[in-house]
């Protein structure tokens, strides 16, 4: 096992190439900092995932607003600032 984990370290990018964008997302503030680029396919497949999720489990009804949290909080928090 530790063969095979050498092997594939051996294989990867240079930390110092991979670095500079991991340390440029962090102060972005970016939520996800992609640092290789063929991981794209398993995030488009994974998000296909949560996408076909939500059309099954919680499909866009009429009045869905009125359940979005965030506008709620904005609501109340400018009701409280006025």
């Amino acid at each position: 096992m530790r063969d095979l984990r050498r092997t594939l370290l051996s294989h990867g990018l240079d930390p110092a190439a991979v670095a500079p964008k991991a340390v440029a997302g962090v102060e972005r503030g970016d939520f996800i900092i992609p640092t290789h680029g063929h991981s794209r396919s398993i995030a488009d497949q994974r998000y296909a995932e949560i996408n076909a999720g939500f059309a099954i489990h919680a499909p866009e009804i009429k009045d869905a607003d009125k359940y979005d949290v965030k506008r709620l909080i904005a609501a109340m928090m400018a009701g409280a600032a006025g």
